[in-house]
């Protein structure tokens, strides 16, 4: 019987009837999750490293700024000392300098004048004089364009002949 059986096995091929149709499995479920978090950490984490280099830049550059200003003030301020020194030189010298004048006028015996010692003298100049230095009143735009115009000229003849000019442009 284990011939048969072996007979009917290997020689005679086991017909069953099942139909053509396809048979629809049933979806396997996945597991979204860990894959959706996964995303979802690269995600977040390349936006706070972005978000922290930003940051580390725009702090850098607050501190190059402060450092900038501090300097300027530094500046500032070795400016001003700077001027304070000279103007505390300059004091020194003068000081030293009345210092200095008051001995040498002592070593040649002379004295600061006092009020019953000093005498005043009254000087006029001529009237000539007076009349010459007191400028003419113009009277109109043509003649002080006309006055200045004759005193250009009377500059400029100078200046070619190297020389004075006529007597009629000296008097103006």
């Amino acid at each position: 019987m284990a011939a048969l059986a072996q007979r009917t096995v290997w020689l005679e091929p086991d017909v069953t009837t099942e139909s053509p149709a396809v048979a629809v499995r049933p979806r396997r479920r996945t597991r979204t999750t860990p894959l959706l978090w996964s995303h979802t950490a690269v995600a977040v984490s390349v936006v706070a490293l972005g978000a922290a280099l930003l940051l580390a830049y725009v702090h850098s550059y607050a501190r190059l700024a402060e450092g900038e200003f501090h300097r300027q003030r530094l500046q500032t301020e070795i400016a001003q000392l700077q001027r304070d020194n000279i103007a505390l030189g300059l004091e020194l010298d003068r000081l030293g300098a009345q210092a200095r004048v008051s001995e040498l006028a002592k070593a040649q015996g002379l004295e600061l004048p006092t009020m019953d010692r000093v005498q005043y003298a009254r000087v006029t100049a001529p009237a000539a004089v007076v009349v010459a230095q007191a400028p003419k009143p113009a009277h109109s735009w043509l003649a002080r364009a006309g006055a200045s115009f004759l005193t250009a000229m009377g500059h400029t003849v100078q200046r070619i002949s190297r020389g004075p000019g006529t007597p009629a442009y000296a008097q103006d």
